[in-house]
């Protein structure tokens, strides 16, 4: 996850289309979210997950500077 989303981060993309991107990854059967073992399959509690990963990670980048303003 967090190579994929620095190899994107070139100030082109808004941060929704990271979010867009996963959560179709996910959603098509590429990738999966699970809690307690178990898959988890409703759309909106996917897209919540998303939301939070993407903007933790790019936060994290931010902190490492990583990112350039």
């Amino acid at each position: 996850r967090s190579r994929y989303l620095l190899r994107g981060c070139d100030g082109t993309r808004p941060v929704a289309a990271f979010e867009t991107a996963l959560l179709d990854t996910i959603l098509s059967g590429g990738a999966t979210i699970a809690e307690n073992g178990q898959p988890i399959r409703d759309p909106e509690r996917l897209r919540v997950i998303v939301r939070d990963a993407v903007v933790g990670e790019l936060a994290d980048f931010a902190r490492r500077g990583l990112l350039l303003p």
